[in-house]
């Protein structure tokens, strides 16, 4: 089990704000600070309450190694996507994902 996260109640406040905020229309947060703050805790626990909230969650984590690589964001968010899910994107925008996975030989 998971241990509770001390001190950061505001934070957390923000998060549940933000998912009572999507279901209206668009939202973003930016978590930024100086590494060792427990900004993967807060993420962590966003998700968390997303997934609890009944949010499909897709994250990408690419290693530093794969900074260079075009699309390893892309290709690592969407690894457990089905192609049944894809299927509510327009032909142009399917082709396009398709070649930026490289999953289309045609693509160039």
């Amino acid at each position: 089990m998971r241990e509770a996260i001390v001190g950061r109640s505001s934070e957390l406040s923000v998060l549940q704000d933000l998912l009572g905020a999507v279901s209206t229309g668009p939202a973003a947060l930016i978590l930024e600070g100086d590494p060792g703050i427990g900004k993967t805790t807060l993420i962590d626990a966003g998700r968390a309450l997303a997934r609890k909230r009944g949010f499909r969650v897709l994250a990408a984590t690419p290693t530093s190694s794969e900074v260079r690589l075009a699309h390893a964001g892309l290709a690592d968010l969407l690894a457990g996507v089905q192609d049944t899910d894809l299927a509510v994107l327009s032909g142009v925008q399917r082709e396009a994902l398709d070649a930026a996975l490289l999953r289309d030989e045609r693509a160039g």
